[in-house]
């Protein structure tokens, strides 16, 4: 199946309504942790549940879209394979992480860091709503809405307008082109670096198949960042 035939199943299906609602709801979080630090603990707790009912909203529309989204790879594989290749997923660019990290304090450089990484960190730190919307909320939007929803929309724009491009040229336009958008939501001084972690998550979904590796290594890679964070202190 090529990426314009999955982009016009998701469409038949409704689905392009409904990353509507998703978009919607990841731009709502991004407005919630921007005015965490002048939002009171009550207006944190609403918002908290608007997107929490967001998310709901989408997966009763689509019935589940973790899981048909695209059609499993594997349908037979056992759990602990899966889970196997989860982890893989999640250690693979935390180990890239760490040796950076360690380059970086061995040459006492700070070009190298995340400015973004550390604020969220230090917000995190300081309020509980946040670690919930860091940790959780976020990976499991940002993956809906980048890996399906932007994605799926470049590509569909390419195969269009770019008639006869290579299907490989076609899916690396898109995936830098939506990790260029990642990047730039985060406002990070290092750009590249999600540039290239959306890629590698693009990867992941063009290889699984399945949504649920992308949440699960989001969530695992953003909870490591932050326990790595907290041992550094």
């Amino acid at each position: 199946m090529t990426y314009l035939e999955v982009s016009n199943a998701l469409e038949a299906n409704g689905d392009s309504q409904i990353n509507r609602i998703t978009v919607g709801g990841y731009f709502l979080l991004m407005l919630t942790i921007g005015a965490l630090p002048i939002l009171q603990w009550q207006h944190i707790n609403g918002l908290l549940m608007l997107i929490f009912l967001l998310i709901l909203v989408t997966m009763r529309a689509t019935k589940d879209p973790i899981v048909k989204s695209y059609p499993q790879s594997r349908p037979n594989e056992s759990w602990w394979a899966v889970s196997l290749r989860m982890l893989m997923y999640v250690f693979m660019p935390f180990v890239a992480i760490v040796a950076v990290s360690l380059v970086a304090a061995g040459n006492h450089d700070s070009a190298v860091s995340s400015t973004n990484t550390a604020t969220l960190s230090r917000q995190i730190m300081n309020s509980p709503a946040m670690m919930l919307m860091v940790l959780l909320i976020a990976p499991y939007l940002e993956e809906v809405v980048f890996r399906q929803s932007v994605f799926s929309g470049v590509t569909k724009w390419l195969h269009v307008h770019l008639t006869g491009a290579n299907e490989n040229v076609c899916w690396w336009i898109a995936a830098i082109l939506t990790g260029w958008a990642f990047g730039m939501m985060h406002e990070d001084s290092v750009l590249l670096v999600y540039v290239l972690f959306s890629i590698y998550l693009q990867w992941i979904y063009h290889r699984e198949r399945d949504l649920r590796f992308n949440i699960v290594t989001h969530m695992g890679v953003n909870t490591l960042t932050f326990c790595l964070l907290l041992w550094q202190r």
